[in-house]
This record gives structure tokens, C-alpha cells and sequence, in this order.
């Protein structure tokens, strides 16, 4: 993650005005509450993933596949209970960012649906720094 800042922040890609996190911060890494610390006071928007809401342990890991299902029980085992709490309280999508931008994790009608391709959604989608439009 600071890598991927730094690299926003640098000549290449000349910094950001917001930053917008469209979910899934916890689960994937050793150090969930360095990542949630991080980025807490950066993001402007933030929309909850189905790994955020799972560690945050308002569901279940049915569903997941076993990997995923013991790495979100650690990750809520390692979370501060400031970071818990904040996590369980970050908002599930779509959050309208803009007139013009909506911000969703997997896809606008659902955080565990995911789009595998442009035909799957009649929405403009944005990822990372390439956007997408569905003609």
C-alpha cells in the first residue's frame, strides 16, 4: 500500500485530489492495522468489501474459500478494537462520490457480485487509473 501511494504521489501520475477506497483494505495481508492506520485519515470515500465485512465479523466466512476463511478469523483476531470498530461501521456501497461517480465494491447492485465483463453491467466502471465504459 505505501508503494502504491508513493507511486500516486510521484511524477508518473502527478498526485491525487481524493482518494477513493472501494473496499476489501483486510484479509489479503500480515498487518491489517497498519494498512487500516494508513490509510484511514487518506481516504475520502470509503466502501466496505465482502473481506472487510467478514473480518469485521458482521458475517460469516461461508462462502469463502478455506485460504480466505482463516485468513479473515486471524485478521479480526489481530485488529485493534479501534480498527474493528471502524471497519464494522464503514458503509456498503455505492456511495455516490460525484454526479457523476458512483463508488461500489464488486458491483453496484451488490459488494459479493462480481463483473467479469463489460456485458455484466450497464455502468460506466472505473479501476485503478484505467476507466472502463460498457457501449
Amino acid at each position: 500500500m505505501q508503494a502504491v501511494l508513493e507511486a500516486a504521489r510521484g511524477p508518473l501520475v502527478g498526485g491525487y485530489d481524493q482518494l477513493w477506497n472501494l473496499g476489501d483494505m483486510v484479509g489479503y495481508g500480515a498487518r491489517p492495522n497498519e494498512v487500516l492506520d494508513l490509510l484511514r485519515p487518506l481516504a475520502t470515500i470509503n466502501v466496505r468489501g465482502n473481506h472487510d465485512r467478514v473480518c469485521g465479523g458482521l458475517t460469516s466466512t461461508e462462502g469463502f474459500n478455506p485460504v480466505a476463511a482463516t485468513a479473515a478469523v486471524w485478521t479480526q483476531r489481530q485488529l485493534t478494537p479501534d480498527n474493528l470498530e471502524w471497519l464494522r461501521n464503514v458503509p456498503q456501497g455505492p456511495i455516490r462520490a460525484s454526479e457523476r461517480a458512483l463508488c461500489a465494491h464488486g458491483s453496484p447492485l451488490h459488494e459479493d457480485q462480481y463483473i467479469e465483463s463489460m456485458r455484466d453491467t450497464p455502468f460506466s466502471v472505473a479501476c485503478g487509473a484505467a476507466v472502463y465504459r460498457s457501449s
